[in-house]
């Protein structure tokens, strides 16, 4: 999947809770979550809906965080070290495209901030 619009401008950064998606990506969906892997296969990181065991050492070197499916829409959500709400919603959308939505809460009275990025399925090769 590559992302829709192109990469983010230089120095544009802020919170997050998950670590920044390269331009292509692999998504695989099970029962457990979401694994996303970059396009060499090294896996970024895991989305888990519920209990599941590492894998080896390797494994537990992969960021793994908790989600819950509502719906058709799978939420990820933890409060990062600057004590920021950060929520992540993965979704498809009706053209096969992956719409990752994150929203940053913020405890020091400022507005929440939004955005989407969207990935393009790219065909088999």
């Amino acid at each position: 999947a590559r992302p829709r619009g192109g990469p983010r401008p230089e120095g544009e950064g802020g919170p997050r809770l998950m670590p920044r998606l390269p331009e292509l990506i692999h998504v695989e969906q099970s029962k457990a979550g979401l694994k996303l892997s970059d396009s060499l296969g090294v896996e970024l990181f895991e989305v888990h809906t519920g209990k599941s065991e590492s894998s080896g050492p390797v494994a537990a070197l992969v960021p793994r965080f908790e989600g819950a499916w509502h719906g058709s829409k799978l939420e990820a959500s933890q409060t990062n070290a600057n004590g920021f709400h950060v929520t992540q919603t993965y979704a498809l959308e009706k053209d096969g495209a992956l719409a990752v939505k994150t929203r940053v809460d913020r405890d020091d009275g400022r507005p929440a901030r939004e955005f989407v990025r969207v990935y393009l399925k790219a065909g088999s090769s």
